[in-house]
């Protein structure tokens, strides 16, 4: 009753009247002769006003589609959300003890980057919730973040196989037709890099790589390459346009492949022996390069956690319908072979994209070296 005003009365400015003073004065300031001018014109120019407006409202209603709205979370949120609910009543201690068992379950799983707890109340949210938890003794929620990268696990570990194609295109060690009928006919793939790129499309294929080199931060290995952006930029985007590496304007777009053994070979391996065929150490060829650079993606992907090996090769497979999962063909080639290829193209190109995986070099290092040691990227049974 008293504070209030006595506070207005502080506030509000002591104006002394003067004998002579002109209670209009303080609507000749400038701010009021251009407040009064602005509505003058509008009061004369009544049909402008109206129109400029209902432009203003429409394009007000076309710029909030612009604005991201977020009412549930996306799905590419790596969070999960794990709620206790116990009966009504339940003490504070026993919902904490609850949570503590739930933690447990939670500890050591290598999906989860990390897990936080909330006893008696809901998450901190950061998009507006559906159904906002209130302060509730009996209520917990643990916020799980799971592990993420960019990318699905199977096109990242395929990310070399056209990578390294066009890089091979690139330095002119072989054309497109030779580097596909080398890749179908020696490894046993149903398409050849540059057929699959353009399946997918070549300006698909260059937004992706993109997207790949940003989230990483531009990891070298993930470097699009610029014959990819020649193409896009000259309007040749594969199949849907007619032209891409190949001109599919005329069938067949290119000649069949001969008779080949449908059972993949390690490269450097011919396919009717296995035996040793005549590649150039320490580079290799071009399945050679291709497929250690697969593997090598997968070796990354696999010291990461991304997922097993297992589940690698079993993505690779079904997903992409490779011939055989990339790290049991590791496997089979011998681990120090693809280490030596991977190191004789790092130590010639002086480039981050060719550097070993981590956990590639610790299999050599303490000799899993594949099918012949017992061991590699996966446990064989001794002979």
């Amino acid at each position: 009753m008293i504070f209030t005003p006595y506070i207005g009365v502080k506030l509000l400015p002591n104006v002394v009247v003067h004998q002579n003073h002109d209670p209009h004065a303080i609507y000749e300031t400038r701010m009021y002769r251009g407040l009064r001018s602005v509505i003058q014109w509008c009061v004369n120019h009544r049909v402008k006003t109206v129109l400029a407006t209902a432009g203003i409202f429409v394009l007000s209603i076309v710029g909030f589609g612009h604005v991201q709205q977020q009412f549930f979370p996306l799905s590419e949120r790596p969070e999960l959300f794990l709620q206790l609910r116990l009966p009504e009543g339940t003490a504070f201690n026993v919902t904490e003890k609850s949570v503590k068992k739930a933690e447990e379950l939670l500890k050591g799983d290598k999906d989860i980057a990390t897990y936080t707890s909330y006893v008696g109340q809901g998450s901190p949210r950061f998009w507006l919730g559906l159904n906002p938890q209130l302060p509730n003794e009996a209520f917990a929620e643990t916020v799980i973040v799971a592990k993420d990268g960019p990318g699905f696990l199977v096109n990242r570990c395929n990310r070399p196989f056209g990578l390294e194609a066009l890089r091979l295109l690139q330095e002119r060690i072989a054309d497109i037709e030779t580097i596909d009928r080398t890749v179908r006919i020696e490894g046993g793939f149903r398409m050849g890099p540059f057929e699959l790129m353009d399946l997918v499309g070549v300006d698909t294929g260059l937004e992706i790589s993109k997207s790949f080199y940003e989230q990483s931060f531009y990891e070298p290995r993930w470097q699009p390459s610029p014959i990819g952006a020649r193409y896009v930029a000259a309007g040749l985007h594969g199949r849907k346009t007619g032209r891409g590496y190949y001109d599919y304007s005329r069938e067949p777009y290119r000649p069949p492949d001969p008779d080949r053994d449908p059972s993949p070979h390690p490269p450097g391996t011919t396919a009717k022996t296995g035996a040793a065929a005549n590649v150039a150490p320490p580079r290799g060829g071009v399945l050679e390069r291709i497929v250690c650079q697969v593997i090598n993606e997968c070796a990354f992907a696999l010291g990461e956690g991304v997922g097993s090996a297992q589940d690698i090769d079993t993505g690779m497979v079904l997903g992409l319908n490779y011939p055989r999962g990339p790290l049991a063909w590791a496997d089979e080639i011998g681990l120090d072979h693809v280490l030596a290829v991977l190191d004789g193209l790092c130590d010639e190109y002086r480039e981050a994209r060719y550097r070993p995986a981590p956990e590639l070099r610790r299999l050599v290092r303490t000799g899993q070296l594949g099918r012949a040691s017992g061991a590699g990227f996966f446990a064989y049974a001794a002979p």
